[in-house]
């Protein structure tokens, strides 16, 4: 199998030289970098592409299961492939100690955007395997 390692470790490949030369770069899906996500709670993520100006792939949670909360630079889209999401979106006027938060259910084939910056939480409330699209564009 082809590596998508370049010659000095970047994953997929050094992309602002691909961007220069207008070259393009085949990401079959045996050449996706897969990685636990999470300390508390542990999910899959597995990376089409992360770069300087994009991160894309998918994420995975088993039945009954959810992320940690996130926050990051860059707004992020959502779309469900497969099962239920619900995101728990942090506001300024949450009480830590309360088990009541603002939360949205994003079914499949639909799309969920969170602003840059917005602390969020995935959970899979289901019996099913959750698995979603996600694309960050980071602020650089």
């Amino acid at each position: 199998m082809e590596s998508h390692l370049d010659k000095i470790g970047n994953w997929p490949s050094n992309c602002p030289q691909l961007r220069r030369e207008k070259k393009m770069l085949h990401l079959p899906p045996e050449s996706m970098l897969h990685f636990v996500h999470g300390k508390e709670n542990q999910t899959q993520v597995s990376f089409f592409l992360s770069n300087d100006q994009e991160h894309i792939g998918i994420h995975t949670i088993t039945p009954n299961r959810m992320s940690d909360p996130e926050t990051h630079g860059g707004d992020e889209v959502l779309l469900v492939l497969d099962g239920r999401l619900q995101v728990r979106v942090a506001s300024p006027d949450d009480i830590p100690e309360s088990v009541s938060h603002v939360a949205h259910e994003v079914n499949q084939g639909e799309k969920f955007f969170i602003p840059e910056g917005v602390e969020h939480q995935y959970f899979n409330l289901s019996d099913r395997m959750l698995r979603f699209l996600f694309a960050v564009a980071p602020d650089y």
